[in-house]
């Protein structure tokens, strides 16, 4: 059984990639996430964050990670605009705003 994400994901790439260089324009960090929360696409400022920051090459800039997911688990001084961050997303992916 293909799962749902797979799918999701093949057919959102097919239309990520007619935004990415349109998203790579942009300056700020942006991450298309699919219907589940998990990054699909990372524009070029992303990238360059990740690579600034020592990610390692194996993440992949963070590719097929569930941003709800680390938001959720979050810690520090900036847990609350990441669970803030959740919600507001969940609540788009749901049709709520």
């Amino acid at each position: 059984m293909v799962h749902r994400s797979l799918l999701t994901e093949n057919h959102n790439l097919k239309k990520t990639s007619l935004l990415k260089k349109p998203l790579d324009d942009l300056l700020g960090e942006i991450a298309v996430l699919d219907d589940l929360g998990n990054i699909v696409h990372v524009n070029k400022s992303w990238r360059v964050f990740s690579t600034d920051a020592n990610t390692p090459p194996e993440l992949n800039f963070f590719r097929q990670f569930n941003y709800l997911e680390v938001c959720d688990n979050a810690v520090g001084s900036d847990v609350e605009t990441a669970r803030a961050m959740a919600s507001g997303i969940r609540d788009v992916i749901a049709g709520r705003k």
